[in-house]
């Protein structure tokens, strides 16, 4: 593959990240609910006389799993930040709608007339930003591979 191709990739991707960052958002509240303490009713002592033990292995595999899906939403939340800010540099340097042909054509799925439509321009055109677009954002992203590879 090329850099072009991996670029592409990472735009592509885009939807399924930010899904990601709710699935763990989700996941991440559920081990909250299940884990906060609620509302004492009774007390239940265990057979050695203090509550809730043998819970422990429960304790801890809850911490790792708390920790592997806040690894997750951080990785993924750092990612889909570094890319936005990345494709809204490059489209304050252009002349050309960059920004908004890559966000309507890879992150919001819309069809090419759609987009045309959208922008008010040729569908010609939308291909010309999106290949300048993915052009520059493959170089900002790969630098001098890209630049050879071009």
């Amino acid at each position: 593959m090329s850099v072009i191709d991996y670029a592409e990739q990472e735009l592509i991707h885009y939807g399924a990240m930010k899904r990601s960052v709710r699935v763990a958002e989700f996941k991440i509240s559920k081990i909250l609910e299940k884990y906060t303490p609620s509302e004492l009713r009774a007390v239940k002592m265990d057979i050695t006389g203090v509550r809730g033990s043998g819970n422990e292995s429960n304790t801890i595999d809850a911490m790792l799993e708390l920790q592997h899906w806040t690894e997750i939403k951080n990785e993924n939340e750092s990612e889909l930040k570094f890319i936005d800010s990345l494709l809204k540099e490059i489209d304050k340097e252009s002349d050309l709608p960059i920004f908004e042909v890559i966000s309507l054509w890879y992150i919001k799925k819309k069809k090419r007339d759609e987009i045309a439509e959208i922008l008010k321009c040729s569908v010609p055109q939308v291909y010309k930003v999106k290949t300048e677009g993915i052009r520059l954002f493959a170089i900002s992203m790969y630098g001098k591979r890209a630049v050879g590879v071009i």
